[in-house]
């Protein structure tokens, strides 16, 4: 089983403030742009009905690029990225996601205030925030639950991955199904 050994948390609440349709359009408004990505795997209860998922998280690897909208210009981050918050992602990216998790779907949250990707209770259909799943402790792709080994991978998916996110975990190093090191 692979696991996620360690990753330091960093948190980016910038938006482009341009949403675009999700999963139809093309020409997605990006802030992060990837050759290939992971998916991340753990297991976790609804908030609401408290049913067991199976919820999922985007892993960009090392050598994805990120928008600096200060400077306006991409800079080159060589390590791992876990998103969250993802408001955009182009097509061949939500696929890949969808066909591994049908549950991953684009919803309006009332906490951010606009539509953004997200994990769906497979139960009640519940909305499964990103911050409920990534900040809070004892969360599933918490930092505490990297370390105990409950987070599984896939392969590293050769899918062109561009979205614009509003959260990023990042660091540290991953193990990969096959137990090689990425």
């Amino acid at each position: 089983m692979a696991h996620l050994v360690s990753y330091l948390v960093s948190y980016s609440g910038r938006s482009s403030g341009r949403c675009v349709s999700h999963c139809r359009e093309v020409n997605v408004d990006t802030n992060l742009r990837a050759s290939k990505f992971l998916i991340a795997k753990a297991d976790g209860a609804c908030y609401k009905c408290h049913a067991l998922n199976e919820f999922v998280a985007i892993i960009a690897p090392p050598g994805h690029e990120v928008l600096d909208e200060d400077e306006g210009e991409r800079k080159a981050i060589g390590e791992f990225s876990s998103l969250g918050w993802i408001r955009n992602i182009n097509p061949d990216a939500a696929q890949a996601v969808q066909k591994l998790s049908p549950d991953w779907k684009y919803a309006r949250s009332q906490t951010l205030e606009g539509s953004v990707y997200m994990n769906h209770c497979r139960a009640c259909q519940a909305h499964q925030g990103d911050y409920f799943l990534h900040a809070e402790p004892d969360s599933p792709f918490f930092p505490d639950q990297v370390e105990s080994n409950k987070i599984r991978l896939t392969e590293l998916l050769n899918v062109p991955l561009a979205v614009d996110y509003g959260m990023m975990s990042s660091g540290g190093q991953v193990v990969l199904p096959d137990g090689e090191e990425a």
